[in-house]
Parts: C-alpha cells; structure tokens; sequence
C-alpha cells in the first residue's frame, strides 16, 4: 500500500470538512423552511429583526446598534462622580428642551388678518402716512414763517415806537430844563398851576421809580458816577423842604397837589440812589 504523505492527509481533512459545514447548511435550510411554513409570513422588506431600510436588502448587525443615552452624563456617571457632574447635569437637563409656545385660534386669526390686511393695504396706508406727514411738516414750517414774520413786524412797530419815544423823551427832557430854570428866575405870585411844575416823567405817566428812571437815563451812557451825580442834583431841587420857598409862585389852590408829586418825585429819586449804591 502506498502511504500518504502529510499534504495529502490535510487535503482530505479539509474537504471532509466542508461536506460537513454543507450538510449542516442544508438541514438548517430545511427546519427553518418547516418553521417558516408554520409561522405567518413576513413581507419582503420585513425581517424578524425588523424592516429593511435599504433597497438592497442590507440589514446592519445587531453590533452595529448602540444603546441611546438619556443624559450626556449617564457614561461617566459611574467614573466620575462629584459636584460638578451634579450641577451641570441638573442645568442641561433644565435647558435642553423647552416646550414650544402653543398659538391660540384668535391668536393665530388675528395674524392672520394682520398679515392679509398688511399685504392688501400696506403700501397705501404707509403712502396715505407719508403724505400727512409732509402736510404737517408744511403747516409747521408755514406756521415758524408766519411766527417769524409776525415777530419782524413786531421788532419794526417796537423800534418805530422806541424812536418816537426817544423822540418825544428828548423833547420831554427840554421841556424840564426850560421849566426849571423858569422856575428859578420867577418872582410873580400865584402864577404857577401843577401843570407848570417840571416833572421827571413824562406826561399821563404815573410818577414811579421806573418812569423817573427813564426819564433820566433812558438813550444816554452815563457812567455809574455820572449817574449818582445827577441823582444828587436832582435830589436837591426835590426836597419837600427846599422846594418850599417856590410856594408863593403857585396858586393856593394847587399846592396841595404840587407837595404830592414832589412827595411822589422826591421818593423815587431815593429808591434810584439806593439802587446805585
């Protein structure tokens, strides 16, 4: 007899073998065909693992599955405890989902309505905006040009006035000079009324401190000095006590009034030099 050789003994091992893997592949085809007759039967795209998701027929192994996890925390949970896990999984967990607003029926009809009316009138309404706008801000414009006119006019009538004041003033100013110094060189008896007396105001003013004031100084650039000068003068002719030698110049009948507004003029010179201490 010929004896075989070690390759030829692994050869015929081998091919025993597969004879045996072929064997056993076919009695497992035919319990599961018995099975399957008895089971009922499972769509083409189905399996007993479950549906196929792919045209080809691939089902991914079961290894090939990962459990989810419901916290990010849950696999270091056991490795690494401590404080901090504590607090950022209690904030996560707050934070990580919110549940959406829900929008009411009105809520969403009202939008709605909103939206349509906006896309139906908008452009005409924000046009009918504009257009009263740029009328009020003409009417505002109109209205500063006629305050601005109005306050021209206003300055114009004032200066226009000033000058006939001024003009008047000085005539006023003359006629108090000349009246005085008549005053002064007079020696008939009762000739004189409470209109002849030369008062620092002008005429239909009631004397006070501001028409005295005017009357003096009104137009003119008197230094302080100057005008604490003529306070003084003045103050010397209106003194209730000097001004009485002039009393037989009036009538009797006139004096009265005429120690008033001496009374009156003498007063306000007070106040003035009081003023311009």
């Amino acid at each position: 007899m010929e004896e075989q050789g070690p390759s030829r003994l692994k050869f015929k091992e081998t091919k025993r073998k597969k004879k045996h893997r072929k064997e056993e592949n076919t009695r497992k085809k035919q319990k599961k065909k018995k099975q399957g007759s008895l089971s009922p039967q499972l769509p083409p795209y189905f399996t007993s693992r479950g549906p196929i998701l792919y045209d080809d027929g691939y089902m991914p192994p079961e290894q090939a599955h990962k459990p989810e996890f419901t916290s990010l925390w849950d696999d270091v949970w056991d490795d690494e405890p401590g404080a901090a896990q504590d607090y950022w999984q209690a904030n996560w967990s707050n934070s990580a989902y919110q549940e959406p607003i829900q929008e009411t029926y009105d809520d969403w009809a009202d939008r709605i309505r909103a939206s349509m009316h906006e896309k139906r009138y908008g452009a005409a309404e924000r046009m009918a905006r504009k257009a009263e706008e740029e009328r009020a801000r003409k009417r505002k414009e109109a209205r500063a040009e006629a305050d601005r006119e109005e306050e021209t006019r206003a300055k114009a009538h004032q200066q226009k006035r000033n000058d006939l004041d001024n003009g008047k003033l000085s005539g006023a100013r003359d006629k108090y000079r000349s009246g005085w110094t008549k005053l002064k060189a007079a020696n008939t008896e009762n000739a004189f009324t409470i209109k002849d007396l030369p008062i620092p105001s002008m005429r239909k003013v009631p004397i006070s401190i501001d028409s005295v004031s005017r009357f003096l100084f009104d137009g003119c650039t008197f230094t302080l000095e100057q005008k604490k000068r003529m306070i003084k003068d003045s103050l010397l002719l209106w003194h209730p006590d000097k001004f009485a030698r002039h009393k037989r110049l009036f009538k009797e009948r006139e004096w009265d009034a005429v120690v008033d507004a001496v009374n009156q003029v003498s007063q306000a010179l007070n106040a003035i030099h009081g003023t311009l201490q």
